[in-house]
Parts: structure tokens; sequence; C-alpha cells
């Protein structure tokens, strides 16, 4: 839906445009428009070249006659659509190209050919389809060719391929319906590859093949149309610096997608309709490696319970946050299997009741926070076995009861009861040197 409102949207701006530029110009005899008013452009000497823009003036065409040591020409927010070949003949020098915002469908093949200098070619917001094999032929030393918002059907990386770096791939808001990264392997590092926005449906594990001995930054594949992750479906992907696919319909999560890899430091699967987390057949995966994942958000899901076992291969994990859910459910065991856990996120769900020694398999938990769930009663047994725990946030609860003689956990700096039911508490219930009651808020620090 997003991408046809921009196809709308630039269409609407186009004829504007058209309507608004037809007393502004004059036919020459060859029977091509040109603006009248060129001197409008802005042009500024540098020491290096001549900076020129002309953005905003409802332009069909490229400018003529633009200086010969142009170094960066802005056309952004016009009305052009790169009809001739020869439009940018003339500008040896030029390094910075911006078409933001213009009514780009088709770009003929060599009309960049003559740009030898080029480095940045900014192509977003236009209504390009496709971009042809070839394109980028003589531009060697273009690196940034940002792609986003456009009209394209599939990755274009036959016109891609033939640049030696593109340290940026941004193809957001296309319509874009499969993974193909062939001709991207001399590519040895991508520091964004950004599909977000696009209509992908399915990955599949040779997808990325090609990039088995690329490293990637951040692999961008928010808001598609996923419904679900195949095993080993990233298994060329070695290394990734963060895995974002929020925004699909996963009905059900797990660490099977991810086998093979060797780390993501952080892996978001946020706003993506997850019902299920079901417990790992490890049988079957024993002789599998998984890969080090630090950081994982599952927030604003419809995650309802955490089973015994359903968190199987995140044992390297740091960070949970599980925000946003609608967990009524655990069990002793339920996160049994995070040794290395320090940051848990479980507030906005729908949790009535803490069993007794929940969490304490969580050795290395330092901060658990349960703050905006249903609680009424809490009692200290529910938190026993805590070793590392030094901030409990329980506030915005409806807690009524605080059970428990005494309060004795030893590393605890800070208690959150604020925003619940409580008339006050007594601070001989807890470590009273460790303790400062403050009971209109129930806020307790060390």
């Amino acid at each position: 839906m997003a991408t046809k409102l921009d196809t709308a949207t630039s269409t609407v701006t186009a004829i504007v445009c058209l309507l608004l530029c037809v007393q502004a110009t004059t036919p020459t005899p060859s029977g091509h428009f040109h603006v009248q008013s060129q001197q409008r452009c802005r042009f500024k000497e540098t020491s290096v070249g001549v900076k020129v823009s002309c953005t905003n003036l409802h332009l069909t065409s490229i400018p003529r006659n633009l200086p010969n040591n142009t170094i960066s020409l802005d056309l952004s927010f016009n009305n052009i659509t790169l009809q001739r070949n020869d439009s940018f003949s003339g500008l040896p020098t030029l390094e910075i190209l911006n078409l933001q915002w213009n009514n780009i469908a088709i770009i003929r093949k060599k009309i960049f050919w003559p740009l030898a200098s080029l480095r940045t070619l900014i192509l977003s917001e236009n209504v390009i389809e496709y971009l042809e094999p070839g394109i980028f032929l003589y531009n060697p030393h273009l690196t940034k060719v940002p792609l986003a918002l456009n009209c394209l059907t599939e990755i274009p990386t036959a016109a891609l391929s033939a640049l030696s770096s593109l340290p940026v791939v941004n193809l957001a808001s296309n319509s874009v319906r499969s993974l193909s990264f062939n001709g991207f392997e001399k590519w040895k590092h991508i520091s964004e590859l950004s599909l977000k926005l696009n209509n992908i449906t399915e990955i599949n594990p040779t997808d990325f093949l090609p990039l088995q001995n690329t490293t990637v930054g951040i692999l961008d594949l928010r808001a598609n149309q996923i419904e679900s992750l195949p095993y080993h479906a990233f298994f060329y992907l070695k290394n990734v610096n963060a895995i974002n696919l929020g925004g699909n319909n996963i009905f059900s999560f797990g660490i099977w997608p991810f086998l093979g890899m060797k780390e993501i430091s952080t892996l978001y699967v946020e706003g993506s309709l997850i019902h299920e987390l079901p417990p790992m057949n490890t049988s079957a995966n024993l002789s599998l490696p998984y890969p080090n994942i630090p950081n994982l958000s599952l927030r604003y899901n419809f995650l309802q319970s955490i089973p015994s076992g359903a968190l199987w291969g995140f044992d390297k994990l740091k960070r949970l946050n599980l925000h946003g859910n609608k967990i009524s459910d655990i069990t002793n065991d339920s996160f049994c299997c995070l040794l290395s856990l320090a940051d848990l996120d479980m507030s906005q769900n729908a949790l009535s009741f803490i069993p007794h020694g929940a969490f304490s398999c969580l050795s290395t938990l330092q901060q658990l926070n349960v703050t905006g769930n249903v609680l009424k009663v809490v009692s200290p047994q529910s938190f026993a076995g805590m070793n590392s725990i030094r901030t409990l946030l329980l506030a915005k609860n409806f807690i009524e009861e605080v059970l428990g003689a005494a309060w004795t956990i030893p590393t605890l700096q800070t208690l959150d009861l604020s925003h619940n039911l409580l008339d006050t508490l007594k601070s001989r219930r807890f470590t009273v040197r460790l303790w400062t009651i403050k009971p209109a808020e129930a806020v307790c620090h060390k």
C-alpha cells in the first residue's frame, strides 16, 4: 500500500508540475522544451569547482550549458524524466548528482557514462521500475546510489554489480517481491542493506549465498509480507551486526532460521504478529552451530506464554525485550536456557502471578522489568535465587499486598513499586541499611 501511495503521489506531483511548467517553457525548433529562466539555478564557486543548485524549479529536462567544472548538481524536486542520452555530456568533473523527487521512470543505459568522476547519485523518490545492466559501467568511483521510494520490482543486481563497492544498498519502499544478490560476491562489506517496506513474501537459504563472504552491518527487512522463516534461512550470512524483521506476519519464532550463523549483535522481530515460541527439537540440531545473539527484541507481538525450551539456542543472550505482548503464563524453567541474560523486559504484558523461583535459574540477571502487568500480590519467593539482581521494576500493576516478613535480596539496589494500590510499606521488612522507603511512591533505592 505504501508503494502504491507513493506512486500515486508522484503521478499527482508530475501532473501539477507539468501544469506549472507550461507557462514557464517555450519550444525550441527541435521540439524540446527548455525552461526560460535557467538563470534561477544557483551557482557557487569553490576552490575545486562549481556547485550548482537547480532544485524546485519545475524543470522537465537537464539544464544545458552548465560549467564544465561543475562538481555538484542538485536537480531535486523537479519534473525531470531523463529522456536524452546526452543529458550530462560536458560534465567530466561532476561528483555529486541529486535527482531525488522527480518523475524518472526509465533511465537510458548510457546517460551516466560521461560522468567518470561521479561518486554520489541520488535517485530516491522517483518512479523507476528497472535499471539496465551496464548503466554504471563507466562510473568507477560511484559508491552511493540511494534508490528508496521507487517502483522497482526486483533488486537491480545486474546494474549495481558493475560497481566496485556500494557500502549502503537502500531499496526501501519499492515493490521488490523476492531476494536475489547475484553479482554482489565481490563486495567484502555492506554497512546497510535496506529492503524494508517492499513486497517480499519468503526467504530461501540460497538467497544469501552470494553474500557468504560479505560482512553485513544492518539487514533491514521490516514491513514486508514474510509469513515464515525456514530452517537455515540466513545460513550464508555468517556475520551480521543487526537483522530487523519487524512488521512482518511471522506466526512462529525460534532459533532455527539462524542456525549456522556466527553472530548477530542485535535481532529485532518487533510487531510481527508472533503468536508462539514452539520448543525446539534439540535432538535433530545438536550438531548445528547457532549464533551468538546478545540482544533480542520481540516487542509488540501476541505471545501469551513462554514454554520450557522455547528459547533454546539463545544461551548467549544478554538482553531480551518482551514488552507489549500478552504473556500471562510463565513457568520455573521458561528462561532457563538463557545462561547469560542480564536484562529482561516483560513490561506491559498480562502477568497476574509470578511462580515461586520463576527466575531462579537466571543467575546473571541484573534487571527485571515487570511494569504494567496485572499483578495483585508479590512475594520475595518469586524472586528467590536471583544472585545478581540489582533492579526490580514492579510499577503500574494492581499490587495490593506485599508478602513476606522480610525481603533479603543482597544484590538488589532499586525496587520500584510505584503506582500500585499499596497504602504503605514498612522498612523493617526489607534490609534496612540498604533501603529508603517512600510510601507515597513506594520506590526503594539502595
